[in-house]
């Protein structure tokens, strides 16, 4: 996990959970699902771009639903939520 870890370095320490927890659940996933795309060991970054897709779709749909939004809130939350649904990597 360490040699993953270094791999991809943050500059903050409040990353490091989060950085290290997308390591654990790329393991697991890996043994669970090996010969699913996401376990070859090139696809950490989709891996963890489909992780974020995930946790951030949900807080956006959250959000969405304030009936006190402004317009250009609601414009940017239309444009992430297309984003987020075309499965283009960011």
């Amino acid at each position: 996990m360490d040699q993953m870890a270094h791999a991809i370095s943050t500059k903050r320490k409040t990353y490091n959970m989060l950085h290290l927890s997308t390591i654990a659940a790329r393991v697991v996933f890996w043994v669970k699902y090996p010969v699913d795309s996401l376990s070859h060991e090139d696809a950490r970054q989709r891996f963890n771009m489909d992780i974020g897709k995930a946790l951030a779709h949900v807080q956006i749909m959250k959000r969405s639903s304030v009936l006190s939004l402004q317009k250009p809130a609601r414009d940017n939350i239309e444009t992430v939520l297309k984003f987020l649904h075309s499965g283009v990597p960011g």
